[in-house]
Formats: C-alpha cells, structure tokens, sequence
C-alpha cells in the first residue's frame, strides 16, 4: 500500500478541489431522512453557543487520483453521498443569499486565467446520465426534466428549511450560518495513490453511507483495469444477479485450480486467491456474461432444458456448480449471443452430467443427506475433476452410500419426499416415455405450472373415498402431476370426469393420460402411485 493522506478539511477547502463520482458506484440514494437528520444536527451545532470554537465532523470520504496524471479530479470511492448532499445544501444557500461568491466557488469550477465560471461542477457523477442531468440542471438554474428525483427533493428540502430559518432572522444572522457551514463543519479527506488502497481503506472503516456489495467492489477493481471503460459499463450493467454470477465464478476459478477444500467467503477469496484474475477485466467480463447466459438464454435440446428447470426446484443450488463448471470449459456463444454447446459429442456428455447430477442429489436429498454440508465436497471433487478430464461421474457413484439407497426406498415408499416433492413430480413426468419434450421444456421454462392435485384437496364427498382416506392419499405422488397454470385453476376442485374436460387440452403426458381412465378411484389411484414410485426407482438405479 502506498503513501495514504488524512487531514481534516472545512468545507470551503473541501469545495476547492473537483471531485468526480465514478460509474462503478451506486446511485444517489440519501432522501428525505438522512437530509433532515443533517440540517437538525447543523441548527443544534449552530445553536450552541458553547461550540462557537469547535468544529461539527460529517465524516470521511475516499479519493484517489484520476488515471489521467493532467487531470487533478479526484475519484470518489467512499463519500458520494456526504458531498452530493453538501452540493445541494450550498447551491440552496446560494440561491437565498446571491451574494456569496464563495458558495458558487465550491459549486463550479473557475477558469485559471479569467477567473470566470465554467460550466463544470465541482462534483460530478458518472453513475448514471440522469443522476448527471439532474445536478447540472440544480446548479446551473435549467429546466428541471425530473421533479421526483432525490437531487431534487432534496435540494427543495434544503431550500424550504433555509427559508423557513430565515424568517424573521437578520442578513447578519444568516451570513453567520453560511459561515459555520463553510468554516466549521469539516470533512477528513483520506487521499489513497491507487484505487486498490481506496478500496481497502474504504472496506475497513467505519462510515454512515451505504455500504458496498462484493460485486460493487469488484465492480470497482474491474473497471480501473479495463481498457474501454464504457464498454465495460454497457456489459456490466446487463448482468443481473452478480453476487450469485460472482459465486459460480469463485467455483469455476477453484475447478481450474484443482481447490476442493471448503469455500470461503466471496470477497476473502478474490482478495487473495482470485485476485490475480481481477487484473484481466476482458476475460473475467467474458466469463461473467456466459455464466449469465447460461442462466437466461441456453441454447440446447429439450431435455436439456427440461432437466435444468426440474433442478430449479431443489432447495440449494450447489448441483449448478459442476454444469457451469462443463459450460465454461466446453460452452461457446454463437451468432445470437447466447450460449451453447456446438459439439454433439459434448451435448450428450453434458445431458448425462445433468442426469447423474439429478440422481445424486434427489436420491440424497430424500435420503435426508442432501444438504449443503452433505454434499459440497463431493461436487468440488467433480467439478475439478470436470475441469481436469477425470472420471467426474464415478464421484456421484462412489459418494451415494447403501444407507442413502435403503433410506431413499423407505422415503419413497412411504411417502416422506419433504422438500423434494416437487421436482420428484416433475421427474416422474419426464420419465413418462410418451411426452412430447418440446412441450414439457416449454411449460417448464416460462414456470407458469402448478402441481396438480387429480384428487382434490378439498374434501367433498368424492366415490370411493372418505375422510380420512383423503386425508391419507391426496399428496401421495400417484395423485400428483405438473399441470399449466392456466388449466389448472379451470379444473380447480371439480369432479374427475369434469376435470378430464381441462385436461384434455394440457401438454403435460400425464394429463392425457387422465382421459382414458372412466372414474378416479382410491384403487386407480394407488396403482398409478405405485407406477410413479417404480419408474423413479429404476431411474434412480435403486431398484
């Protein structure tokens, strides 16, 4: 780390310097409260006679040089909103007073040789245009475009507060105010040589703004190496999701290494092991967009996309790790922009990685094994090994133990599938060997399905059974199926053979199927749960 400055400074010597708040931070957010908060706490200060000598601290902000050395703007990485506020308040103080030259002094900047104004502001923001428009229309009297901006209401906060002061109050008084503000109220200026060190100080002190997410760090360390900055935001700000995009990087990055021991935290591990990857902006961007990718727009057969969406359902998200692990090794945009495997032979291998994947985790899943602590060492194993051409499958084999097998049984059997119920549905629909996939793929994409109850939940009397053995049957997966969202509040809680009249238009096999039975029976119905439950073991290979 180099050389780091901190000396307190008034806001007038704050105000001499040009400040610039960069894209990779966050919008403008102080409302309302944090401004009300600030004017109470400058009245009180002013209102004290006993502090007349003393200073009123509004905390600290973070800078370092601009990138062009003939440029003296510093770049804001902590402070945007203490400097964006005190811009609002000065140019509200300015428009009571009109006399004070050095209040426009901390709101524009000056020509060296003339002395004249210019039109560039002292603190100017990159984040976004309008946040851009809207402080150049406050500060320089234009037509305001966005009245409900917080720029804004903010600046008209200020400006009602100074007024309603200001009644009754003498010129003498209210210079005395502006006088406080510029000379008493300080700022610590801490001057970082790198933005690195800016990051880092910014990480470990203890300030009232609103703190950074992981990505908006790395956000910060990416855009300083990128060789178009601009381009860098226009990809940046497409990616939705970046702390996940950011995770699934992390396990990529540790396949490649052939790291199977347990993760840490995000930022820990781009702070030291990943960092070195952070100084190649390009191929980190090309990384994150096709994790991004694969997550929106995959390209692939139906089944493929079936099987993702069916995985979609189970309550983590570690069985991800080895698919995007095969994706970025393997993947490759094509002429749309989205991803895809072009290589048949990789396909298939990538729809058997996805099925083993299924296997494993359902079958631990219901076992009661399947949670995050149960099963991360065994998908670190697979993905390195993914990564590094070895038998990644064996690992799924050689990791499921005769106990999950007998306990997955006894679960399925008895009707105990707890938090995989629904994608054990789901799967037992993919297996019905007469659906048409396109359709199943397509219902499963747009997640506009419900799991159809044929018996319905409501008790009402329905042949066959009664009470109690409706209570016992109705979840039973016999009873079950995955159904458009659509058909299924048209079928709602009929009767079987009106539900049959619905059913007729689904694309879901196993509601064609319904047509051909003549009545719903407790019979009929564990026949069928009896199906289900031997299809999903020979699925699973527990048979």
């Amino acid at each position: 780390m180099k050389a780091i400055t901190a000396v307190p400074a008034s806001v007038k010597e704050i105000f001499q310097k040009d400040y610039l708040i960069p894209n990779f931070q966050r919008p403008y957010s102080w409302g309302k409260d944090e401004c009300e908060k600030f004017w109470d706490d400058i009245l009180n200060f002013y209102g004290n006679k006993e502090l007349k000598s003393e200073q009123y601290f509004f905390g600290n902000i973070v800078v370092y040089p601009s990138d062009n050395p003939e440029v003296q703007t510093r770049q804001v990485v902590d402070g945007q909103q203490r400097l964006t506020t005190l811009t609002l308040l000065l140019k509200a103080l300015f428009d009571c007073a009109r006399t004070w030259q050095t209040l426009e002094q901390c709101l524009k900047i000056t020509d060296p040789k003339t002395g004249n104004f210019t039109s560039e502001l002292r603190v100017k923001t990159h984040v976004i245009a309008k946040d851009r428009e809207a402080l150049e229309e406050i500060i320089f009297d234009k037509i305001i475009t966005n009245p409900k901006s917080n720029f804004v209401q903010n600046f008209d906060f200020f400006k009602e507060k100074i007024n309603e002061w200001n009644k009754n109050r003498t010129a003498t008084e209210f210079d005395s105010l502006v006088s406080m503000i510029l000379d008493q109220v300080v700022i610590l200026p801490i001057n970082c040589e790198t933005s690195d060190d800016a990051l880092t100080i910014f990480e470990t002190i203890n300030n009232r703004g609103k703190p950074l997410d992981d990505s908006d760090i790395f956000k910060a360390k990416l855009y300083g190496n990128a060789k178009n900055k601009d381009e860098f935001m226009r990809k940046w700000n497409e990616l939705k999701d970046r702390e996940w995009i950011f995770r699934v990087y992390m396990h990529i990055l540790r396949a490649k290494s052939n790291d199977t021991n347990n993760e840490i935290a995000l930022r820990k591990y781009f702070e030291t092991k990943g960092s070195k990857y952070l100084e190649n902006c390009e191929d980190v961007m090309k990384t994150l967009r096709l994790i991004h990718k694969t997550k929106t727009e995959f390209e692939s057969n139906d089944r493929i996309i079936s099987l993702w969406q069916i995985m979609n359902t189970y309550p983590n998200q570690y069985w991800t790790f080895p698919l995007y692990v095969f994706l970025h090794k393997y993947g490759k945009f094509n002429d749309r922009n989205n991803i895809e495997l072009k290589d048949k032979k990789k396909l298939d291998e990538f729809r058997v990685l996805m099925e083993e994947t299924m296997r494993y985790f359902f079958l631990k899943g219901v076992a009661g094994q399947g949670g995050a602590v149960s099963v991360k060492e065994t998908i670190y194993r697979v993905y390195s090994k993914i990564e590094l051409g070895g038998d990644y499958l064996q690992e799924y084999k050689n990791n499921i133990s005769k106990s999950n097998v007998s306990e997955f049984n006894a679960h399925l059997e008895g009707n105990q599938l707890g938090r995989c119920y629904k994608g054990l549905v789901l799967i037992s629909a993919y297996l019905n060997p007469r659906q048409d996939m396109k359709k199943f793929a397509d219902l499963l994409e747009d997640n506009k399905y419900d799991i159809e109850h044929i018996l319905p939940r409501v008790w009402n009397n329905y042949d066959t059974w009664d009470e109690e053995t409706h209570r016992e049957d109705i979840n039973l997966l016999g009873n079950l199926m995955p159904l458009s969202r659509k058909i299924n509040i048209k079928a709602s809680n009929e009767f079987f053979t009106r539900k049959k009249e619905k059913y007729k238009d689904s694309d879901i096999q196993d509601a064609l199927d319904m047509l051909n039975i003549p009545s719903w029976t407790r019979e009929r119905l564990l026949e069928r749960n009896n199906e289900k439950i031997s299809y999903l073991k020979e699925f699973f290979g527990v048979n």
